[in-house]
């Protein structure tokens, strides 16, 4: 699938998830979610991990939003590096807001395995490194 159909395909979780219409945003999830198991299609299932892991994430939810994200890294193997790398960076949010920075370190790491130029990843480093200079 190109990158502009994806968009398309997900605008209305998008839509719903920057509204703050979260609870919605999970049902039609977990509509694409049941599609994408019908199908097989492991890499959408995965992306929907990855969706699922964000909105828990932004419920405040860390622990889910972790498990989420570890069932998308579980196939990073064959996974395109995009999508784990969008894994191991909601992860280590969620780290970060547990205040175990020692993990978002190392998915930091593990970001920059992946691509070395990742600007999100950089950003990342950034905000740990102010992190650890105020603590």
């Amino acid at each position: 699938m190109l990158e502009v159909e994806r968009h398309v395909k997900y605008a209305d979780i998008a839509s719903y998830i920057a509204q703050g219409e979260l609870e919605h945003s999970l049902l039609v999830v977990e509509k694409h979610m049941r599609a994408a198991i019908e199908s097989g299609e492991l890499e959408e299932m995965c992306r929907m991990n990855l969706f699922f892991s964000w909105i828990y994430y932004l419920y405040h939810h860390n622990p889910i939003c972790i498990q989420y994200c570890q069932k998308v890294l579980k196939h990073k193997e064959i996974l395109d590096d995009n999508l784990v790398i969008q894994a191991y960076l909601v992860r280590s949010l969620a780290h970060f807001r547990q205040g175990k920075l020692t993990r978002v370190y190392d998915a930091i790491q593990e970001c920059f395995k992946l691509n070395p130029n990742s600007a999100e990843a950089k950003t990342m480093m950034e905000v740990l490194q102010i992190r650890l200079n105020v603590d």
